[in-house]
């Protein structure tokens, strides 16, 4: 069984690992091999420690677990673009749990969070547009994308990316 929670302060390393296979697995031919191959972990766990050891006041994060495993988690930033609201920030499933609706949990409950905080904010992401599984996930969420852009990439180099926005989180609840 699924259960869903807070992210705690000594999870970091397990975090930043899962999001590291997450990238290595699906952003290959997005971000650049050696980046994946010798630089992701240590770049994430570089990220993620900073983030639980200097919270944001604005910043939730939660983890899905299933027997004791951390299979997702999602991180999210309230109050982080003026117009477009809540930025999810990350939302990683480890593949042994893909396909379960964990994913569209951690977007649920990261959304309740937003709108509970404040009704009035919008709620969006970037998703690389190479990502096609993602973009079709999250547009089946009922996200509409509103923009596309070129990002620089960690460990070098660029791709487009579009962000996905959901003006009132409220129909994700």
């Amino acid at each position: 069984m699924t259960t869903y929670r807070e992210a705690l302060p000594n999870e970091a390393d397990a975090i930043a690992q899962l999001h590291a296979a997450s990238w290595q697995k699906h952003y290959r031919g997005i971000l650049r091999d050696a980046y994946l191959d010798q630089e992701v972990l240590a770049d994430r766990l570089s990220i993620w420690r900073e983030r639980f050891q200097h919270p944001k006041e604005t910043q939730h994060i939660i983890v899905a677990t299933d027997s004791e495993q951390r299979c997702g988690f999602a991180c999210t930033y309230a109050d982080f673009h003026e117009e477009h609201g809540a930025l999810l920030d990350n939302l990683h499933v480890s593949s042994a749990w893909q396909g379960r609706g964990i994913g569209a949990e951690l977007i649920r409950r990261s959304a309740q969070w937003v709108y509970q905080r404040d009704e009035t904010s919008g709620f969006y992401l970037w998703v690389f547009e190479a990502n096609t599984s993602a973009l079709a996930f999250y547009q089946r969420m009922g996200g509409t994308i509103q923009e596309k852009t070129m990002v620089e990439n960690p460990g070098g180099g660029s791709a487009p990316v579009s962000r996905i926005v959901w003006p009132d989180p409220s129909v994700l609840i």
